[in-house]
């Protein structure tokens, strides 16, 4: 499990293919979404609160920085 509460993150994909990432709140209506594509850009995601979810569905990896 990722604690990526309260901070700014980069992500950006790093192996493999097209992967999405969504951010749902406490009440699960989405805060953010991102379509990666091979050698896409690198994003920042919006700061997350405590039971935020994160769904990634795809073939990519991705890294989190912050």
């Amino acid at each position: 499990m990722i604690n990526l509460i309260a901070y700014l993150y980069n992500t950006r994909i790093v192996k493999g293919g097209r992967t999405f990432i969504t951010i749902l709140n406490e009440d699960l209506i989405m805060e953010q979404s991102i379509r990666f594509e091979p050698n896409s850009l690198q994003y920042v995601l919006n700061p997350m609160q405590y039971g935020y979810k994160v769904i990634i569905a795809g073939s990519g990896q991705l890294s989190f920085t912050s």
